[in-house]
């Protein structure tokens, strides 16, 4: 009461002695009397008013003082009235906090950032939704203050409550399966805000070694917002030093985009329902995120290291080369691909690039093809991407070595599938010119030959069916040729002849067969490879 009554015609006064009486004047909420809540929280309200009237040099010298007051209150579970107004007071004080000057008041943010972060985090799984809201505001705010504070973080101190929070067996029994998700997809921004903040102490080997267990646990969680968020996490790590920058290997030279991309692969191969129900989800999070180019490159030189498990390599191609194919975050190694010089044009080495090879100087098509081999439809549906047409054809026709296993059936047929969406539109197109590209014409008859007469089966037959009417297009073209010349020249030179570029045949006297330096030798390490996975 004599609160309220000084306050009528002495708010202004009244606030400057608001550290000494506002932690008694919050616990007021909490009181079994209506009448005494109700006049504390119409109390609480003049005076916050009264905060905001202040200069603002007075009004960063009172949030200053009283800041840590309102902390406590959010840890009260004795009410949650007290801790939905300490809630309200830490936004508005966020809210006034002047983005320059005022140091002082800076310096008190980054002394209880920790505090602030359990506090906020706690109030985040409350089981009250209006706390849980006024949380989430909150912490927005606070997300949106902390770039521009200066100063060092406490980063240590901030991490310990974040790690806290992520551990699911540290929850409080009360969170239920949404409030746990919210509590983790704020403790993933706080680390990924800290990420951009702090990076130097954030990639300290010590500080990694300590965020990498429950980041990478926090993967198998099963809400798809909390992984993306994790994944966010993963990205800024993976991007977080150059090979060139101090302490930035490990004991065995790889750099942190290396490191995490085998640990990633790791927890896919000991979490193998992983890989099958999210892994395209997390790859394909990943590549928004990254060099889409330098994370499939990373894992295509990964996966020779798991040739002792042909199952789980072959498993891991065939994710990686569906979302290669119909992603939309890998439209550019599409294009990439798409623009890959004929084989005859590497030379000798398998490494070797052609003269319109990317600056790194390394073909991204030969940077994948072997590692695909341990996946042969992928393989497969690779070289026909990168329209590379006669290996298509040598690579079919080694099919037929194979066990009709009914994975390897299942695969041709979504292979065939694929071959008919509109991201394939341009190898179909190539059908209407069979004598420019006899190759792919035989390949599709391989893989027709290979099917039963199914679905897949009848879907290439009708295909192919309308390859007839190239030919026909084509012999027209090529008479009218003809009689053109026979006009100019006045003799015959007889239809053009055309024929399969296979084993030991050339299409004309300059060029070169598939069994070139690199085919012989890419052809060879396939028939290795694949040997691996038969029985």
């Amino acid at each position: 009461a004599w609160n309220t009554l000084l306050l009528k015609d002495h708010v202004v006064y009244m606030v400057q002695y608001l550290p000494q009486y506002l932690e008694s004047l919050l616990s007021m909420l909490g009181d079994q009397s209506r009448d005494i809540k109700h006049n504390a929280d119409a109390c609480l309200n003049e005076l916050l008013k009264g905060v905001k009237a202040k200069p603002q040099a007075e009004r960063s010298k009172i949030i200053s003082e009283t800041a840590g007051i309102v902390v406590e209150r959010c840890f009260c579970m004795d009410s949650a009235c007290i801790r939905l107004t300490a809630l309200c007071w830490l936004d508005e004080f966020i809210h006034l906090t002047p983005h320059e000057g005022s140091s002082e008041l800076q310096q008190k943010w980054v002394e209880m950032l920790p505090k602030l972060l359990g506090a906020t985090l706690r109030c985040i799984g409350d089981q009250e939704e209006e706390i849980r809201r006024m949380a989430v505001e909150m912490n927005n705010s606070l997300l949106d203050m902390v770039p521009t504070l200066e100063g060092d973080l406490p980063v240590d101190q901030a991490l310990d409550q974040l790690l806290e929070s992520l551990q699911p067996l540290q929850q409080k029994e009360f969170l239920q399966q949404r409030q746990s998700m919210d509590v983790r997809t704020v403790c993933l921004q706080w680390i990924c805000m800290l990420l951009e903040r702090s990076r130097e102490k954030m990639l300290t080997r010590a500080t990694l070694d300590r965020l990498f267990d429950p980041i990478f646990k926090t993967l198998e969680h099963e809400n798809d917002e909390v992984v993306a968020a994790t994944l966010c996490v993963l990205a800024q790590i993976m991007e977080g030093r150059n090979r060139e920058e101090e302490d930035a290997l490990d004991p065995e030279g790889r750099d942190l985009f290396a490191v995490v991309t085998h640990k990633l692969l790791k927890l896919f191969k000991t979490r193998r329902a992983m890989l099958e129900t999210r892994g395209r989800l997390m790859i394909r999070h990943l590549c928004g995120h990254l060099n889409a180019r330098r994370l499939y490159v990373t894992v295509a030189r990964a996966i020779p290291q798991e040739s002792d498990d042909a199952e789980f390599a072959k498993q891991l191609v065939q994710t990686f080369n569906w979302i290669l194919l119909t992603a939309a975050e890998t439209k550019s190694l599409r294009e990439e691909l798409i623009e890959t010089a004929p084989l005859a044009d590497f030379g000798g080495g398998a490494k070797s690039a052609p003269q319109n090879a990317p600056p790194d100087g390394k073909s991204l098509f030969l940077e994948l093809l072997e590692p695909w081999f341990f996946n042969p439809v992928s393989a497969l549906s690779l070289c026909l991407w990168s329209q590379q047409y006669e290996l298509a054809t040598e690579l079919t026709a080694r099919f037929a070595a194979f066990e009709p296993t009914l994975d390897l059936l299942k695969q041709l047929d979504q292979l065939v599938h694929l071959l008919e969406s509109p991201v394939f539109s341009r190898l179909r197109l190539r059908l209407l010119e069979p004598q420019r590209h006899p190759a792919l014409l035989k390949c599709l008859l391989g893989l027709a030959m290979l099917l039963p007469q199914a679905g897949a089966f009848n879907i290439l037959r009708e295909r192919i069916h309308v390859v007839q009417s190239g030919l026909l297009l084509e012999s027209q073209q090529v008479k009218m040729e003809q009689m053109n010349n026979e006009s100019k020249s006045g003799h015959n030179d007889g239809l053009l002849s055309w024929g399969w570029k296979t084993s030991g045949s050339s299409s004309g006297a300059g060029a070169k067969p598939v069994e070139a330096d690199i085919a012989s030798r890419l052809l060879d390490r396939f028939d290795a490879v694949t040997a691996l996975s038969q029985p």
